[in-house]
């Protein structure tokens, strides 16, 4: 029993190395469950997290460090993956140090072990994604097993890789139909996949065309949630999704009060609304906590619309680092 053990005074003195983040704050090393609902843009997210890794380019407003990345791009072919290539580089040249298949072994038969061999081939391996998890999950065998056995039996040789080789694996994978409170919960499948992951990232649709809120926790990551928009092939911050939802009318009255209009008399004279539109508008406002009422009659915003986290404080980037 002794030999298992450790002090936790020679825990204190020992020293690991820094995370690896295939992109800053949002993707770290590690196995990372990356679902969404079907047709949501899964695929393109996927893919511009690649080609921003391969470039050190940027994606959702992060700058990554440039290293090889594979791209199991398994239900495309090549015709359609060079169309998809061509749109988010926007006729740039393709990344030379990601290198791609559309067909692989599933993970119980060889899948597993030819990542490996990828991972030793490359000079700096950093980022491995799988589209999707559907195509490679071994196939269930035996009665004895349970659902969520399987699931952890599936993926903990793909967790301890990740580990072992200290690179980022994502696998894609959908969201099921019934809703669910907690967003883990979403994940299709047993909450054996979940468990087993490091990070789990959910891709929703947003209430506006081509909108989407992107959630995320990890244990190597603080848990967020962004409105986020698909412009241009690629998948944009938009900030926090309470604020970038919000209808035209909410956000004029916080501008208003975010320069200093506290009362509605204050955010009438602001704006130049009539009375009535502001009032209706602010008890919406309560009900959504986009705003908060202190002392008598006076209205403040909530921290996160003065307090942006690390996403929302960068700017949109939409040009390529490399020529195009």
């Amino acid at each position: 029993v002794r030999s298992r053990l450790r002090s936790a005074r020679t825990l204190q003195h020992r020293h690991f190395p820094a995370i690896r983040w295939a992109v800053p704050h949002v993707l770290p090393e590690g196995l990372t469950i990356f679902a969404g609902v079907p047709k949501v843009g899964k695929s393109w997210f996927a893919l511009d997290v690649a080609r921003a890794k391969a470039d050190g380019d940027m994606v959702l407003g992060q700058e990554c460090e440039r290293g090889d990345v594979l791209l199991l791009a398994l239900e495309d072919n090549e015709r359609r993956l060079q169309d998809r290539f061509r749109q988010i580089t926007n006729g740039g040249d393709f990344p030379d140090n990601l290198d791609y298949a559309t067909e692989w072994p599933r993970l119980n038969e060889g899948g597993v072990d030819d990542i490996a061999a990828w991972i030793e081939s490359t000079p700096n391996p950093s980022t491995v994604i799988i589209d999707t998890l559907a195509m490679v999950k071994p196939v269930p065998t035996g009665r004895n097993k349970s659902a969520y056995d399987h699931d952890v039996s599936a993926l903990k040789p793909l967790h301890r890789l990740a580990s072992e080789k200290r690179v980022a694996i994502v696998v894609v994978t959908h969201t099921r139909k019934a809703a669910a409170d907690e967003p883990v919960e979403r994940v299709s499948s047993t909450l054996g996949l979940t468990g087993v992951a490091d990070t789990i990232m959910l891709l929703g649709r947003g209430p506006k065309e081509s909108t989407g809120i992107l959630y995320a926790r990890g244990r190597d990551i603080a848990e967020f949630e962004l409105a986020v928009k698909f412009d241009n092939f690629r998948w944009q911050v938009e900030g926090d999704p309470k604020l970038a939802f919000a209808g035209d009318t909410q956000k004029i009255l916080i501008d208003a009060i975010a320069n200093g209009a506290t009362t509605p008399k204050d955010m009438e004279l602001a704006t130049g609304l009539s009375g009535e539109n502001v009032r209706q508008t602010l008890q919406r406002m309560v009900k959504q906590q986009l705003v908060y009422r202190h002392g008598y009659g006076k209205y403040a915003l909530p921290a996160w619309t003065d307090k942006p986290t690390f996403l929302l404080d960068t700017p949109h980037h939409t040009s390529h680092s490399h020529n195009g």
